[in-house]
């Protein structure tokens, strides 16, 4: 079976193929970072990782940062240095209540009541929940975690580190359960009013080689496939006024929202593998999350790769492939025209405001 994945991913990559206006939009079609119209800063980090920042309040949806060259072959394991370098430069702060931890920075000092309050992995997926349990151990930040995202915190927790975590601060918040009727789930956080939409992931020969579910056997370092999907996510976050849906990815809601739950500013776009999806099926994506938020603003996420370390003087991420990302753009830009939607990038590692522009 393992030898079988291998000659499939090997496939896949060699038949991909490239990717040039959109890569080109990546890097040149990016929000203004560092002007504020709104109290929001967002923090883009690749895959589908955003920093959401109200001065106050911190959200992280997933909290994916580490990145190896795995090549989807070699097994992989949280990077302590990468997560400790995003959590420091980023202003995130320790737990308070954590004594282990020798210092605070003054960031921290300054702003007592300022902290993360929750970190919300969109499902299982390494590419989402890798880092998310180590994040909410060193932070003292509550958890999404259904059994799969649980199966990774136990992995985590075995798995030797030099910084001093405090695993008994974890707080979970259980997403929906497979009988759970309901299709969304609000959640406070400060300003912030959070909703957990039930979600499916996007079918594809990649997600599908992976498991269902996390084994709670599950140790590190460990192959991508034993990161199993568990529970699918998309995630809306309002503050006064505004809103934005996040929708990591590109498949559809387990049931319609009700007409305007989930009207939206701004729609973060999940993008990863829709571009080998037949043309149908991408315009039916984008006609399901544009209908029901009336959205003006499409920001795609999903797109770049994770196999290369973050590199603060680069202004872009690298594409990740195989993924037919110009195929997608086609789509998008053919249906948001007539409209007036615009189609714009997040600037990678830098805070912006993703309202900035819009009336």
């Amino acid at each position: 079976m393992r030898a079988g994945r291998i000659v499939f991913v090997v496939l896949l990559v060699v038949l991909a193929g490239c990717s040039g206006r959109f890569a080109d939009l990546a890097a040149h079609n990016q929000i203004q970072s560092g002007r504020f119209a709104s109290k929001v800063a967002v923090t883009f980090f690749g895959s589908s990782t955003l920093l959401i920042d109200d001065g106050e309040t911190q959200v992280f949806i997933d909290g994916f940062v580490t990145r190896s060259k795995h090549r989807y072959l070699r097994k992989i394991a949280p990077s302590e240095q990468q997560i400790l370098d995003v959590l420091t430069k980023h202003e995130i702060c320790p737990n308070p209540q954590n004594r282990k931890i020798a210092s605070r920075p003054a960031y921290c000092s300054g702003q007592p009541g300022r902290g993360l309050s929750i970190v919300i992995p969109v499902h299982a997926h390494y590419d989402h929940a890798l880092d998310s349990s180590y994040i909410a151990a060193w932070t003292g930040a509550r958890l999404v975690a259904d059994p799969s995202i649980e199966a990774t915190v136990k992995a985590t927790q075995q798995h030797p580190w030099e910084a001093s975590l405090d695993w008994g601060a974890v707080k979970f918040v259980p997403p929906f359960s497979g009988d759970d009727a309901n299709v969304s789930i609000p959640i406070p956080a400060g300003k912030f009013r959070i909703t957990l939409l039930r979600s499916r992931h996007l079918e594809n020969p990649l997600s599908s080689l992976a498991s269902k579910v996390t084994s709670d056997k599950l140790e590190l370092p460990a192959h991508l496939w034993e990161f199993g999907e568990g529970t699918n996510l998309s995630v809306r976050i309002e503050h006064q006024g505004r809103s934005m849906l996040i929708v990591p990815s590109s498949g559809p809601f387990v049931q319609e929202p009700a007409p305007g739950s989930l009207k939206s500013d701004v729609v973060f776009m999940g993008v990863g593998g829709l571009g080998w999806k037949p043309v149908g099926k991408r315009k039916a994506y984008w006609h399901s999350l544009l209908q029901a938020t009336d959205a003006k603003r499409v920001i795609p996420i999903h797109w770049d790769s994770d196999q290369v370390e973050f590199d603060s003087s680069d202004p872009n991420f690298p594409l990740a492939s195989p993924r037919r990302f110009d195929a997608t753009l086609d789509v998008f830009e053919e249906l948001a025209g007539p409209k007036n939607i615009e189609i714009i990038f997040a600037p990678p590692l830098k805070r912006f405001d993703p309202f900035w522009g819009l009336k």
